[in-house]
């Protein structure tokens, strides 16, 4: 792959590490790679030594599966910019994943992460207002586990203050999760 194919979109990211399918495109796997790591390495990695006792391969197990490892763009870590990652970073696979419910079945289309790749996931499986046909989930965490939770119990008790869930399809908007998260920590900071 020459650099020209490398580069994502406005060259923020790299473009991702695909398997294709050996048979019939059937489903997508859409899996993140942690700290430290990109997506060809942890790709790599993971088909190579991700094998069943009996010896098979993930890719054996699952011809029509198509593997996609994005490699996110790496920031810094203060609290406002690990916002605005979090939310540039699920803008990026949320469009990769309409990308694939272009040729598979939404609910075909299996989501997931490793470490800080499995919290990324979370965020955009909590973003989505779709049902994916599954989330694969390895040693993560939830992002402002927190912060939903305290909208969530205001929600409870009928405060419509930074309510996010206040939408007719009760979907949560990460945006506004986000926005809210940001409102109280300028608050705290007042």
């Amino acid at each position: 792959m020459d650099e020209s194919q490398s580069r994502g979109q406005k060259g923020l990211s790299l473009s991702p590490f695909v398997i294709e399918p050996s048979s019939r495109h059937t489903h997508s796997l859409i899996l993140l790679h942690g700290l430290g790591s990109n997506g060809e390495r942890f790709g790599k990695e993971l088909l190579e030594t991700g094998v069943c006792s009996n010896g098979r391969k993930l890719t054996d197990i699952l011809p029509g599966a198509r593997c996609i490892f994005p490699t996110l763009r790496r920031r810094r870590s203060t609290t406002l910019n690990q916002l605005r990652g979090l939310e540039e970073s699920t803008r990026e696979i949320l469009e990769l994943i309409d990308q694939e419910s272009g040729k598979v079945p939404r609910g075909n289309i299996i989501l997931g992460g490793l470490s800080q790749g499995c919290a990324m996931a979370l965020v955009c499986l909590l973003a989505i207002d779709f049902s994916v046909g599954g989330f694969v989930g390895m040693s993560g965490w939830l992002p402002c586990r927190n912060e939903i939770e305290e909208l969530v119990k205001a929600d409870d008790k009928g405060d419509s203050e930074d309510d996010p869930f206040g939408s007719d399809d009760d979907v949560l908007s990460l945006h506004l999760v986000i926005m809210s998260v940001k409102r109280r920590i300028r608050r705290s900071e007042s």
